[in-house]
């Protein structure tokens, strides 16, 4: 919960190799890399993916692989409430296996280049109440166009909290279906579509960790950074902080 993956853009990496079950993946950001999430064996059911922000995957010499690279089968994905915002570097976002079971709903997914059919699997599964931008649409109850929000991409950089911001008159707000307990939890008459939630701060305080550091400073930069482990589990964390 609450990370931020810096895997870089065009680099070979992963953020989270998910090969147990019963895993909730909550309100990262994940930025570049090659499969921000992986799984690579077992029969593993009971994946929560919801409230991310995935970023600038599978770019440069990675180009055309896979947000979600699945290569045995799960039981009930759960893909709900994300913002995917891919600069044309994402092939699909679904590289799920025969008898895999999923679901995917309240998603904004955004294509920044020339319009794309990066959705990925055709097994069968509830996909409902997505918003797609420049993104060949899947599912029922299917929104697209321009998703009235606000954010400034700079090539190469991961954007900076609060991230984006939705604009009042933007299609997303309300838009959503309320899915307990994953999406439950919001400002309006139902959820918004994406990652962040209207009047919901997405993102809260950075901590930092160095053997050189101190566990009497801050911990919230660099040279006021915490020095133990223990510091961190002695902390009471609020929601967004990482």
């Amino acid at each position: 919960h609450h990370n931020f993956f810096n895997l870089g853009r065009g680099r070979y990496a992963y953020a989270i190799e998910a090969s147990m079950s019963d895993l909730e993946i909550d309100q990262n950001h994940f930025f570049g890399g090659l499969y921000p999430i992986a799984l690579w064996g077992g029969n593993p059911q009971n994946h929560n993916i919801h409230h991310n922000l995935f970023e600038g995957a599978c770019a440069g010499g990675f180009a055309n692989q896979a947000l979600l690279n699945y290569t045995a089968p799960i039981t009930n994905l759960r893909f709900l409430n994300n913002t995917i915002i891919d600069n044309g570097g994402i092939g699909q976002i679904f590289a799920l296996q025969a008898a895999s079971t999923y679901e995917a709903r309240n998603n904004l997914i955004i294509h920044t280049s020339a319009s794309a059919d990066i959705w990925g699997t055709n097994l069968p599964g509830t996909v409902s109440d997505n918003f797609f931008s420049g993104v060949t649409p899947r599912g029922t109850n299917v929104l697209t166009g321009a998703p009235g929000i606000s954010y400034s991409l700079v090539s190469g950089t991961p954007l900076s909290p609060p991230y984006y911001t939705i604009q009042p008159a933007s299609p997303l707000l309300d838009a959503g279906q309320s899915i307990s307990p994953w999406a439950d939890d919001f400002t309006g008459t139902a959820p918004d579509i994406g990652a962040i939630e209207s009047g919901v701060s997405f993102a809260g305080t950075d901590y930092f960790v160095d053997p050189a550091g101190n566990d009497s400073a801050t911990g919230t930069s660099e040279a006021s950074a915490w020095k133990t482990l223990a510091k961190v589990n002695a902390t009471t964390f609020q929601p967004g902080d990482r």
